[in-house]
């Protein structure tokens, strides 16, 4: 419109150009009146919402979930947001509601500060496990008797004077609790971690075949390594698990801790049954003749086939002997009991003795793997005029032995 007033004088003065210059201050008027009187109602509603609005409670809980929330209401922050802008654009606002606006940095930072109150108390309920409820009962019990006060119809609302002592005193004890509860979930995590670095086969299949002494004492070794690794991990499980009572500040002896040990020497039991089942399951790969033929694998260990008196002898032999040891049966059980006796470095936490061998033959995978792992030797008769039951022994042996014809093997010297 200013440019428009500043055309020739000439044509301002046609009948047309009034007639614009009369309907543009008509309409702007009429604007202003509307403005106006939107804004007066804007300001009467909030003299009763706001006032309303800040005589809530701090904090709402859900009755189902026990989960907290700010009971900030949106409305109010919608009316900060309205008054900032007003205010920039040089429009009065009614006083009630710049009452309120020179409270906004004080609301800023209550508001984030039961934020953050709300998240550990809400993350705190969310990550409990059942067996550790009761350890925190007292903690929690604490906290809910502080957010009693701000919380229902008859909670601290936004107008009392006293939220920031609240803030501070209710923010130490949700700390805390929070801290001693990520503690040990920190320590559950660890013991949980060092299990899993066990579930490695004690076990390892040479490139060539070998010796079975040969194989035996590099085995040995194998398994002198894993079972100072375990006692390793073993006393560091302990340790955590110390620590926990530590900050838990609770009696070894009160029946709730005791059932979270018990809980743990589970998950300890379920991670050495784990390493078991590794070696077994490792084990069982090497003898078992679909995957050995799949694979294509080498023999794993050199046995000597001789003619004695007759018959056919393996040296060492395959089955058991009454009243010898040393057979390719006896090393497997042998080798076998080892993987069991894993265990054993890592003593039990619900009792000062013991260990998990108990857990171990009870384990179903476990029991399993044995009985595949020593199926191929369960005893056929061994001799070359039976190549039928003479092919469950190439896992070991060697198939080419099995290829040749039996009369060469069972010819007599002359």
């Amino acid at each position: 419109m200013i440019k428009f007033r500043e055309l020739n004088k000439s044509v301002m003065d046609r009948e047309e150009s009034k007639e614009v210059c009369k309907t543009y201050a008509t309409t702007m008027a009429s604007l202003q009146e509307y403005e106006n009187q939107k804004f007066e109602e804007w300001g009467r509603d909030i003299d009763v919402s706001s006032q309303a609005k800040l005589k809530l409670p701090l904090l709402r809980r859900d009755v189902h979930t026990r989960m907290l929330s700010v009971n900030f209401d949106p409305g109010l922050v919608r009316l900060l947001r309205e008054v900032k802008y007003f205010l920039l654009l040089d429009i009065k606002v009614p006083n009630s509601a710049l009452i309120i606006y020179k409270k906004a940095e004080i609301f800023r930072q209550q508001t984030g500060n039961l934020d953050l109150i709300v998240d550990m108390y809400n993350h705190m309920l969310t990550s409990l496990l059942p067996v550790e409820t009761p350890l925190f009962k007292s903690h929690f019990e604490g906290i809910d008797k502080m957010l009693s006060r701000v919380v229902g119809p008859q909670g601290m609302d936004w107008l009392s004077t006293s939220i920031n002592e609240f803030i501070t005193e209710c923010m130490e004890a949700v700390k805390y609790t929070s801290e001693v509860l990520r503690t040990l979930k920190s320590n559950m995590n660890e013991t949980i971690e060092t299990l899993d670095s066990w579930a490695k086969p004690i076990m390892e299949r040479k490139p060539k075949p070998a010796v079975l002494d040969d194989f035996e004492r590099a085995l040995k070794g194998m398994q002198k390594d894993g079972a100072q690794m375990i006692k390793d991990g073993g006393h560091h499980i302990h340790h955590l698990l110390k620590d926990s009572n530590g900050v838990l500040k609770v009696s070894a002896g009160h029946p709730d801790w005791k059932a979270y040990v018990d809980f743990l020497n589970d998950i300890v039991a379920g991670g050495i049954a784990g390493a078991c089942r590794v070696s077994l399951g490792y084990l069982l790969e090497q003898v078992d003749p679909e995957i050995i033929q799949k694979e294509n694998k080498t023999p794993m260990l050199e046995i000597a086939l001789t003619l004695q008196g007759g018959d056919v002898k393996f040296k060492p032999e395959i089955e058991q002997t009454e009243g010898k040891k040393g057979s390719i049966r006896d090393a497997v059980n042998g080798w076998i009991d080892s993987f069991f006796s894993i265990c054993n470095p890592m003593k039990r936490l619900d009792t000062p003795e013991g260990s998990f061998m108990r857990e171990l033959h009870m384990d179903d995978h476990c029991c399993v793997c044995w009985l595949r792992s020593t199926r191929p030797f369960h005893k056929p008769k061994m001799n070359a005029g039976r190549s039928a039951n003479s092919t469950k022994l190439t896992p070991i042996c060697g198939r080419w032995i099995w290829r040749k014809s039996s009369r060469f093997f069972c010819k007599r010297p002359s």
